[in-house]
């Protein structure tokens, strides 16, 4: 994995994560 991957690996989780009602940092 490259950074851009990361980056994007991170906000998909986020989104996801955010979509349950999970609330994130960053």
């Amino acid at each position: 994995l490259n950074a851009n991957d990361i980056d994007a690996a991170s906000k998909i989780i986020a989104g996801t994560a955010r979509s349950m009602g999970i609330t994130t940092n960053g």
